[in-house]
């Protein structure tokens, strides 16, 4: 694995964490009846966002890695119980800090839903919509590295990267004007098929450049300034058109691939407080599962208290960026302390 792997999923995070801040900020200012900010501030936001949109492929990406890390070498059996252990590790926070998001919704909002719709929700992953995916691939993963072992791991890619293609003109219709075979329809499967859609790639290319880093780094290093090329240009075009200045909203989907192909080239050392983004990194999950909850209990009080605090959205975002990512990381502390230290696995993974 490499080294700078930890400190990039520490920053990963924050992508995440600041790209819901601007949402939450933004929704709450359209449900109070307040009209949309000053075009300056929309701007800034807007470019501020748009890096969201990498956000999601890094953490799966990095996800990928760990897991192969992991299971790498193993036999089928040692396999096999790391996919079980990772998959309870997984599956028990994502359960309890779901229900406790539906109760917040109930309370806080007074959105109440069937059984069937609560179920639904779960398994498609709101408001956590990439976890299933996770579950998904690490569920699979023994019969993803018995595909590479069979046909190839550059095989397995192209045609997982095939798939997405596919699903990304099939899911989002409205973005291009393709006309496709009404069959197509079929090769979208439930629950998962807009995760699969913005996101199919980046977990088995994470695990399986894990497995082949050897093969794949060399080609990256000599294509290194063509990714930051590519990343750039793209990466300005979705922010245009963010802002209405160009039609291009596929685009989105091809800035973060050549990201994350830039993240084994970029050293340990060359990162900025390194030790802060690998200490982040190491409750990033934990942090995924509750920023939003607390940052939605924030804005609860403090509209309650103070309902012009909307109107200052590039005030309240940075605060609502503070308050997700540290009071949820010092309820791990004090958790980690006391006596009931054995439910944090539980809780935060």
């Amino acid at each position: 694995m490499k080294r700078q792997f930890p400190a990039l999923r520490g920053f990963a995070i924050l992508l995440v964490i600041g790209n819901h801040a601007i949402h939450m900020a933004n929704i709450a200012r359209q449900e109070a009846g307040l009209a949309a900010v000053d075009p300056f501030s929309q701007q800034i936001l807007i470019i501020l966002s748009a890096l969201g949109f990498m956000a999601v492929p890094i953490f799966l990406f990095l996800s990928g890695s760990f897991f192969a890390y992991a299971a790498q070498g193993r036999t089928s059996r040692l396999l096999l119980a790391i996919v079980r252990k990772n998959l309870i590790t997984i599956i028990w926070p994502y359960l309890i800090w779901s229900v406790v998001f539906y109760f917040l919704l109930y309370f806080g909002h007074g959105q109440l839903f069937s059984p069937i719709e609560y179920v639904k929700h779960i398994l498609v992953g709101y408001p956590f919509n990439f976890i299933p995916l996770i579950i998904f691939y690490i569920a699979i993963s023994p019969l993803l590295l018995w595909l590479s072992n069979r046909i190839g791991w550059l095989t397995v890619l192209a045609l997982i990267a095939a798939y997405q293609v596919l699903l990304i003109f099939v899911v989002f219709p409205a973005s291009h004007s393709i006309s496709l075979p009404g069959w197509t329809a079929w090769l979208a499967p439930p629950v998962l098929v807009v995760p699969l859609a913005d996101w199919g790639i980046y977990f088995p290319l994470g695990m399986l450049f894990a497995l082949n880093m050897n093969k794949m780094s060399p080609w990256l290093e000599r294509f290194r300034w063509i990714l930051v090329g590519i990343a750039i240009v793209f990466y300005s075009a979705t922010v245009l058109h963010g802002i209405g200045l160009w039609e291009a909203p596929l685009l989105r989907h091809v800035f973060p691939f050549a990201v994350v192909l830039l993240l084994p080239l970029i050293p340990r050392q060359a990162i900025p407080q390194v030790k802060l983004f690998e200490n982040i990194g190491k409750n990033a999950y934990g942090l995924y599962l509750t920023h939003l909850i607390v940052m939605d209990i924030f804005l609860l009080i403090t509209t309650g208290v103070w309902p012009q605090a909307l109107q200052f959205t590039l005030i309240l975002v940075p605060i609502l960026f503070i308050v997700g990512l540290y009071m949820p990381q010092l309820v791990m502390l004090l958790l980690i302390k006391s006596p009931v230290r054995r439910s944090y696995q539980y809780l935060f993974g």
